[in-house]
C-alpha cells in the first residue's frame, strides 16, 4: 500500500515538473490586468454606460480560464520568503 502511494506521488511530481514554468510572480500580471481594466471602466463609463456589464462578463469568463490555466498548464512557483509586503500594495491604496 505504501509503495503504491509513493509511486503515485512520484508520478504526480514528474507530471507537475513537465508543466510550463509560471515565473516568479504569476499572479502579478493577473492583478495588474484587473487594475488596468478598473481604470478604463471608471474613465469611460460616462461615454459607454454598458461597459461595467461587459467587464463583469469578461471577468466571470476570465476567472474560469485563469483557474484552469493555473491548475492544468502552469507549474507552481518556488516559494521565496520576503521581509516585507513590498511595493505591491501601493496600486490598491
Amino acid at each position: 500500500m505504501a509503495a503504491a502511494k509513493t509511486i503515485a506521488t512520484l508520478y504526480n511530481c514528474r507530471s507537475n515538473y513537465t508543466l510550463i514554468n509560471a515565473g516568479s510572480r504569476p499572479l502579478f500580471e493577473e492583478y495588474l490586468e484587473m487594475l488596468i481594466q478598473y481604470g478604463f471602466i471608471t474613465m469611460f463609463v460616462p461615454a459607454f454606460p454598458v461597459a461595467p456589464l461587459f467587464a463583469l462578463l469578461n471577468n466571470m469568463f476570465e476567472i474560469r480560464t485563469d483557474a484552469s490555466k493555473f491548475l492544468r498548464v502552469l507549474r507552481r512557483p518556488v516559494i521565496k520568503r520576503e521581509k516585507t509586503i513590498g511595493q505591491s500594495v501601493f496600486p490598491y491604496c
